[in-house]
């Protein structure tokens, strides 16, 4: 304010002095008393808003909040700590849980043991609840896109406003149980079992989203050994393409078919506690001759909007951003940054074509570098 008042003055001693001003012709006095009023009133102007401004910013700005988010998915559960800008926030959720169960009864006294657990924490505890592999989809979505600003942006005066003619980013989610796809699609979708609607920061998006069931690393897996150990007669073991050259694995029938999305391959001379021994062979293309029967693909009877057993799916469009499993498998293979489908299909051929004593040896550089 100071700086203002300072400034004021000075444009008012120049006023006096133009007014004071001898020998100057009267029309020549009257413009230069309108460009020195106009300079005052700029001046003022400028100083007003910088003045609003900062004391804007002091008020709204009360520092950064934090949240937590417990992430119980099939095969771990993932801790995240998230730091925002206080003006950002909603009053959303601080403390959440997602977990999926196959016993509903089971997943109801979990949720309540949950609960009656972070009720005595110290934290703004908001309760926790079973997602939808909708809204698993969704909040991908909805996190690729928030970290790369596709979202919000700061102009020049510090304010939070939308990007100009920002593109958002589709989602690729592997996890251990299912896979989710994610994007806007390019035409408006109006097909409410595959659409949501979200809105953010007062923008509305319709985003297509499916959760694979049965897809994710894990599941897929168990599916995968399952349709390897079909028919099995006591034979010391089955041959496993996608394990590396010599690896051996005993499993128990009870791990390989137990699983839902694997049961439809039991035997019917399934017994739980009976081993079924695996021996790799390392061979990436019948790898990947074995998992693609993992997919019905004439389900789509050549449907253009379909992906696969029988899933409607619009065109896709726009870049992917895919992570967890995909990010895990990548990096595991030392790719990293950006590389083409080329470059990994090549260190993926190169990668599971190895023997097992050499796959050690890798495994064993990779956690200590």
């Amino acid at each position: 304010m100071t700086i203002f008042i300072v400034i004021l003055l000075l444009c008012l001693l120049i006023f006096i002095c133009v007014l004071a001003g001898a020998g100057m012709a009267l029309k020549r006095k009257i413009s230069l008393v309108i460009s020195v009023l106009f300079l005052l009133i700029s001046v003022s102007v400028i100083i007003a808003i910088a003045y609003v401004q900062i004391h804007q910013e002091q008020a709204i700005s009360p520092g950064p909040k934090y949240g937590i988010v417990l992430d119980a998915g099939s095969s771990r559960t993932t801790v995240y700590v998230y730091q925002w800008p206080a003006e950002k926030e909603n009053n959303t959720g601080v403390v959440s849980q997602t977990n999926k169960l196959k016993n509903e009864s089971a997943a109801q006294g979990v949720l309540a043991s949950i609960e009656n657990y972070f009720q005595t924490q110290p934290f703004d505890f908001r309760g926790a609840h079973i997602i939808t592999g909708q809204e698993e989809g969704v909040y991908g979505w909805i996190t690729v896109n928030y970290l790369l600003g596709n979202f919000l942006e700061k102009n020049i005066w510090s304010t939070w406003v939308h990007p100009d003619g920002a593109e958002t980013t589709g989602a690729l989610d592997l996890g251990g149980a299912s896979t989710q796809i994610s994007f806007i699609p390019e035409k408006s979708e109006q097909n409410p079992n595959n659409t949501l609607e979200v809105t953010l920061y007062g923008y509305k998006y319709n985003v297509y989203t499916h959760s694979f069931q049965c897809y994710g690393r894990d599941e897929s897996e168990k599916r995968l050994l399952a349709s390897l150990a079909q028919g099995i007669r006591g034979q010391a073991f089955v041959d496993n393409p996608c394990y590396p050259r010599n690896y051996k694995l005993n499993l128990t029938m009870n791990y390989i078919f137990g699983s839902l999305c694997s049961a439809k391959f039991r035997p019917a001379n399934y017994n739980p506690d009976q081993f079924v021994r695996f021996k790799g062979t390392g061979d990436p293309d019948q790898c990947l001759h074995r998992v693609s029967t993992l997919f019905n693909f004439t389900a789509c009877h050549g449907e253009q909007d379909c992906s696969f057993d029988g899933v409607y799916q619009p065109n896709v469009k726009g870049k992917f951003s895919a992570f967890s499993g995909f990010y895990y498998t990548a990096n595991a293979l030392n790719l990293t940054g950006h590389f083409s489908l080329e470059e990994f299909n090549s260190s993926m051929s190169s990668f599971c074509s190895q023997d097992w004593n050499k796959v050690c040896i890798f495994l064993l550089d990779h956690s200590t570098s």
